[in-house]
């Protein structure tokens, strides 16, 4: 569950890819009803033998204590994660069966977007991908009329890149939020932006910041020169003309350049 937890709070997970791990962690808990895992079996083996890392195990300290009915927690386990993370709205409430439906019809449109999720040997046009297509465009209102010339252009060029007019759909099934973690992120950031002796930033400014930091680019990435140079010709005080006329003097040298 740690793996998942963490895989679900990165930047850059997408709902199909949340939906297969999440997927494939109910599977896994599923398992250990039949075969333990690791630290269970540690825990086990040192009930037995009485001794768990040099530390001596007192039989009757576990006297009068009744023992979990592991399979039945497991399945337990399992049921309770099957009702809450099929879910379309946000809410501590299990998802209803009608939602459960949804989600899934929700996941199998999108699945379209995901060339290794083809039948083999697909061919334009694909009717039956371009059915879920329409109702992927419906949702986020999109115009389905270019977006399916695009997926068609997908399809004739076996998923090796996505055409212009495919992206839109692209990036919207690619925006949807999968967990808060971006918002808990922002609040961070913005913790950390707006300090005790930072806190007279205005509003303005204080989103202008807020925006580098949580959408980058990286700072090794940055190249200031360009900006430097800007802000030193166009913003200096009247009394320090000195870089102003340098860029005068360079603006009329490519003036009179092709005469």
């Amino acid at each position: 569950m740690g793996l998942l937890s963490e895989a679900l709070q990165r930047d850059d997970i997408t709902l199909p890819r949340a939906y297969q791990l999440i997927n494939r962690s109910v599977c896994a808990v599923e398992k250990m009803k039949d075969m333990p895992g690791k630290h269970l079996k540690e825990v086990m083996e040192s009930l037995e033998k009485g001794n768990f890392k040099g530390v001596t195990i007192n039989p009757e300290s576990t006297k009068g204590q009744v023992r979990i009915n592991l399979p039945q927690f497991y399945q337990s386990l399992v049921d309770n994660l099957r009702s809450r993370h099929f879910a379309l709205t946000a809410s501590n409430r299990p998802a209803a069966s009608s939602q459960s439906g949804e989600f899934e019809t929700l996941v199998s449109e999108i699945d379209i977007l995901n060339s290794q999720r083809w039948p083999i040997n697909v061919d334009s046009p694909w009717f039956e991908g371009e059915v879920k297509l329409e109702q992927l465009c419906k949702r986020f209102r999109l115009s389905y009329a270019s977006i399916c010339e695009g997926f068609r252009d997908y399809i004739d060029n076996g998923g090796a890149e996505i055409p212009e007019n495919l992206k839109p759909v692209v990036t919207a099934v690619n925006s949807l939020p999968v967990t808060s973690g971006d918002c808990e992120r922002g609040f961070s950031t913005m913790n950390l932006v707006m300090s005790p002796i930072r806190s007279g930033l205005g509003i303005e400014r204080l989103s202008s910041l807020l925006f580098i930091s949580l959408n980058g680019p990286p700072v090794h990435l940055w190249d200031p020169l360009p900006y430097i140079t800007k802000w030193l010709t166009t913003h200096r005080s009247a009394d320090d003309t000195k870089s102003r006329k340098v860029d005068n003097l360079a603006r009329q040298g490519q003036r009179y350049s092709s005469l």
